[in-house]
C-alpha cells in the first residue's frame, strides 16, 4: 500500500480537522452505507509497530 492515502496540496482536510501536528494518525472505521467514524486518533510517532497493531485491533474490537 503506497502513501500518502491522499493528496491534500491544499491543507484543505488539514485545516478541516484543526491543523494538527504531524505525525498523526487516525483509526477508522469504515460505515456500512458511506462514511467514516474515527475510532481513535493520535498525535506523535506509535514506537513499535506492534503497539500500534494492539491499538488497531482493540479499537477494532478484534
Amino acid at each position: 500500500m503506497r502513501r500518502p492515502f491522499f493528496s491534500d496540496a491544499a491543507f484543505d482536510v488539514h485545516s478541516q480537522v484543526g491543523q494538527v501536528g504531524t505525525p498523526f494518525f487516525y483509526i477508522l472505521k469504515k460505515k456500512p452505507r458511506s462514511g467514516y467514524v474515527v475510532l481513535q486518533a493520535s498525535l506523535g510517532a506509535f514506537g513499535a509497530p506492534a503497539d500500534y497493531l494492539a491499538a488497531l485491533t482493540r479499537a477494532a474490537g478484534l
